[in-house]
């Protein structure tokens, strides 16, 4: 695994190159800092190769090797500013190029916002082309790298990927995706590629269907639409060249890590149509098997990234598993198959339907007693807005937290 990292002050990206190195250290990954001249270059490079690709009537081959072509994680400051040749260029545009004009996996940017560590909105900036947001201060964290959660009782949130195992998922999503947009089925809708059924669109809110095109219904939308006319994806020359010429590997790759994105935040994010097995376990808390329910260490058994032991829940839970598993780094489920009269009956008649004794935090990754947690209000305008964070003021282990606006009192 290799892992990149640019900010226009060498010594502070040396200073992160090293603390994600000794966190990765067991692990063997290579950590290059670049210093202002190397990133320049490969400024420069990402910029040529646009201008050669748009420019030129065929394909391009490009003869000058970028770094970034076999970089696995990606991580740049938000501000570039003292880049001399490049104080204008955001990390918006470094993550967007990268992307289409070379072969670079996830890309990270710090210091978007650099007084909020924990957004209370959870909506996660789907309209950025970087994969993920954080601040500095946790680019060596082992809950961001390695374990999730890290440690019970820790500050972990729980939108954050294993980024150790992040790029083995992207690569088989370009793979899926190319072998699909080679073949005779690359018009299917994007809807029906993952399981949607003939109204599962209908489910999907305003923004999450706006995303996959702004001029097209969202249940016709193929991967070749969402690249061509939709900023969303890509500049709209960028992705209006790709599908013109049938470049079917740069459309793979966009669609991989921007439709990632919209699955992770747009649709995933609220609970209401995908939901995650933490949050569905909070809404149904009879899932957990009768002998369980009392003990949290069992309920935290099952709030992790990667696999997770189904088999030790109720046994109608993996029948309704979304089985695009590679596009989420967790056990994930279409929650209107849970939404029966018989799991209402069941509800209504469990001791813990006025509330759950344990509640999951955003915050922690991890289950803790209602009592000790704080309840806000998540900004995807869904019946599960409702989250709990573990900590707040005083106890946030020095994390900052906000909006305020958003706590309930």
């Amino acid at each position: 695994m290799k892992i990149v990292v640019w900010d226009d002050d060498t010594a502070v990206a040396r200073g992160w190159q090293e603390e994600i190195a000794r966190r990765l250290e067991p692990t063997g990954a290579a950590v290059e800092a670049h210093d202002d001249r190397t990133i320049v270059k490969e400024i420069r490079i990402l910029h040529d190769r646009r201008r050669s690709y748009i420019e030129s009537m065929v394909r391009e081959e490009f003869d000058e090797r970028s770094t970034l072509d076999d970089t696995d994680v990606l991580i740049v400051d938000n501000d570039l500013f003292e880049l001399d040749a490049y104080s204008d260029l955001s990390a918006e545009t470094v993550a967007s190029r990268a992307r289409a004009y070379t072969t670079c996996g996830y890309v990270v940017v710090l210091n978007f916002s650099p007084d909020v560590d924990f957004d209370f909105s959870l909506a996660g900036h789907p309209g950025s082309r970087a994969d993920l947001h954080i601040n500095e201060r946790f680019v060596g964290d082992e809950g961001l790298w390695l374990r999730c959660p890290k440690e019970d009782g820790l500050f972990r949130p729980w939108h954050w990927p294993l980024l150790s195992h992040i790029s083995d998922l992207y690569s088989r999503r370009v793979e899926q995706l190319e072998m699909l947009l080679a073949s005779e089925e690359r018009e299917m809708p994007i809807l029906d590629y993952f399981g949607f059924d003939a109204t599962g669109g209908d489910s999907l809110s305003r923004s999450a269907r706006g995303f996959l095109h702004p001029a097209k219904k969202a249940e016709t939308v193929s991967f070749c639409d969402f690249v061509s006319g939709n900023v969303a994806a890509i500049d709209v020359r960028d992705g209006e060249t790709m599908k013109d010429r049938g470049d079917w590997e740069k459309v793979a790759r966009i669609c991989a890590y921007r439709i990632s994105k919209w699955l992770t935040h747009l649709v995933l994010g609220p609970q209401d149509v995908l939901i995650d097995l933490p949050h569905l376990l909070e809404k149904l808390p009879f899932l957990v098997r009768e002998t369980e329910r009392e003990r949290l260490d069992s309920w935290n058994s099952f709030a992790k990234c990667g696999n997770v032991p189904l088999s030790d829940l109720t046994e109608e839970i993996s029948d309704h598993v979304f089985m695009q598993t590679d596009w989420f780094d967790r056990p994930v489920f279409w929650w209107s198959k849970f939404e029966t009269e018989d799991n209402l009956s069941k509800l209504l008649n469990s001791p813990w339907a006025s509330g759950g004794r344990f509640v999951f935090c955003e915050d922690s990754s991890s289950f803790h007693k209602a009592k000790d947690c704080h309840k806000f209000v998540a900004d995807h305008h869904s019946t599960s807005d409702t989250r709990f964070a573990r900590w707040l003021g005083d106890e946030s282990q020095g994390v900052n937290y906000g909006p305020q606006s958003r706590v309930a009192m």
